[in-house]
């Protein structure tokens, strides 16, 4: 086993102390991914097995295949376009289901021919800022319509204001504000203490009941499994839904792998090129096996750089994330006592974080900074990430035209600017 990971023996504590950070940091989706996807039509408690499930084994083969302490998830820019915006618009979670499947595939095909490998090193930062910061966007007005402040159908203009005299939203409000202090406070586990602390609150004031028992088999996942509908797959509508979830990945999937490369070994992408494409065959799969049981685009999570920090630096970390979240399958009566506003309040404060990355831009260089405010502009009027991002891949390089510096835009680039283009077409 040593020689496997490449560790003495010294280094194992190190390695598991930083998979438990990981996952504890990321544990949240555990509690996110049912409640949202529930809003979406799907059956909470068989998507809870089902996202488990796939997380576990994911993040086990992730750290045997590539050696690195990545870990992996589906991820809440898709969970979020599809419950607020894909569902009302008339796409059933099976349809998506059914794109997310031949989007898995056309990942592998990508990753064989090394295409994803050098479009990953090509993305901007303006544009991975612009993208981080409208998903915090998103976040944050999932929250408060979730909390019950606000509530909209598809985009901000149809926004409305609720009934602020319920109490409910304003223990939201204080489980954020709750969550802000322990993080100002730098104590490590914030969000868990906060969303502990505020299921025992909705236990005492009847908000929820305690469960009988606390172990138990996790529920089927028969509801879910292999529930993919193709019936209409050559429409104009599934074809469209195809380019917006397309360009929508890519953008997710590389994005994330790049900023976590970032914070564990930048000087060293080139020496590490053989385990970052193993990376992309285990997500490219990873996507492929969660749309066999109705759960979006998986990839590595931004997340991982709390186990990183923590000393991680082989695949034994996320064999730890992996190992914990099989676990936590075995305790489901405990995670479906959390109420609606303890859940709230940590999108709020998630989207908040994500919100952050905006003052990381460098406001010197206006083709840089003018497609990412124009981005930040689309996304929070149309409240669509996959709407915007083709924007984005269209915004970039006409503006590096406009000011005749379209030498600087990688040639990998255009292929998405040219699929974003047809998007609108069809559309």
């Amino acid at each position: 086993m040593s020689n496997f990971f490449g560790l003495e023996k010294s280094e194992y504590k190190t390695e598991i102390l930083a998979g438990l950070t990981t996952f504890f940091t990321m544990s949240y989706i555990i509690i996110l991914i049912p409640q949202l996807l529930s809003q979406a039509g799907m059956p909470a408690a068989a998507v809870f097995t089902a996202s488990l499930l796939l997380i576990g084994i994911v993040n086990i083969f992730m750290g045997l295949f590539s050696n690195l302490p990545f870990a992996l998830a589906p991820y809440m820019g898709d969970i979020i376009l599809i419950v607020y915006t894909l569902v009302p618009m008339g796409y059933s979670w099976r349809e998506i289901s059914a794109i997310y499947l031949i989007m898995g595939f056309a990942l592998i095909l990508m990753t064989v021919f090394k295409f994803r490998l050098n479009f990953m090193d090509s993305l901007p930062e303006s544009f991975k800022l612009a993208f981080t910061g409208g998903l915090g966007i998103c976040l944050l007005f999932s929250g408060l319509k979730n909390c019950g402040i606000i509530d909209y159908k598809d985009n901000l203009l149809s926004l409305s204001l609720l009934n602020l005299n319920d109490y409910h939203i304003w223990l939201g409000v204080i489980g954020l504000g709750f969550i802000l202090l322990l993080d100002r406070l730098k104590v490590k586990m914030s969000i868990i203490i906060g969303l502990v602390v505020l299921t025992v609150l909705g236990v005492l004031i009847k908000d929820t009941d305690f469960p009988s028992q606390i172990l138990s088999l996790p529920p089927s996942l028969s509801p879910v499994l292999f529930k993919c509908d193709f019936l209409d797959i050559f429409s104009q509508k599934m074809i469209t839904l195809f380019f917006m979830l397309f360009l929508l990945v890519n953008t997710e999937l590389h994005g994330s792998i790049v900023s976590v490369m970032m914070k564990f070994r930048a000087d060293d992408f080139f020496k590490l090129q053989k385990s970052i494409n193993r990376t992309l065959y285990v997500d490219s799969f990873s996507t492929t096996a969660a749309a066999s049981v109705g759960i979006p685009a998986t990839g590595v999570y931004v997340d991982s750089v709390t186990g990183i920090m923590s000393g991680g630096k082989t695949g034994l970390t996320s064999v730890v994330v992996g190992v914990m979240f099989l676990l936590s399958l075995l305790i489901s009566p405990l995670f479906s006592i959390v109420p609606s506003y303890a859940y709230a309040s940590l999108l709020l404060y998630i989207g908040s974080l994500l919100l952050r990355t905006v003052k990381e831009m460098k406001y010197h260089d206006v083709t840089e900074y003018l497609p990412f405010l124009l981005t930040l502009a689309v996304i929070l009027f149309t409240l669509n990430l996959g709407f915007s991002m083709a924007c984005a891949f269209i915004l970039y390089p006409l503006t590096k035209l406009v000011f005749r510096r379209a030498n600087e835009v990688p040639k990998e680039f255009w292929l998405f600017t040219v699929l974003s283009l047809v998007f609108f077409i069809i559309k």
